[in-house]
């Protein structure tokens, strides 16, 4: 999807910068997918006591190392 966007200039060079890449859109797209991650976990975290769940955190830890 094209989009334009007005973003911070700083944030994107230190993004940039850390991460090694000069594709702009790649590292975008990681930011998105990390911070969708973030709220997942957050959301997980609220029902926290409220659900019975068995959860292996190892291997959903090690899920997570492959996407």
């Amino acid at each position: 999807m094209r989009t334009t966007l007005d973003l911070s200039e700083k944030l994107v060079n230190e993004l940039l910068e850390l991460t090694g890449t000069k594709n702009k859109t790649k590292i975008i797209e990681r930011a998105i997918e990390e911070y969708v991650r973030k709220l997942k976990r957050e959301k997980i975290k609220q029902a926290y006591g409220k659900l019975k769940l068995q959860v292996d955190i190892l291997k959903l830890r090690e899920s997570e190392k492959h996407e």
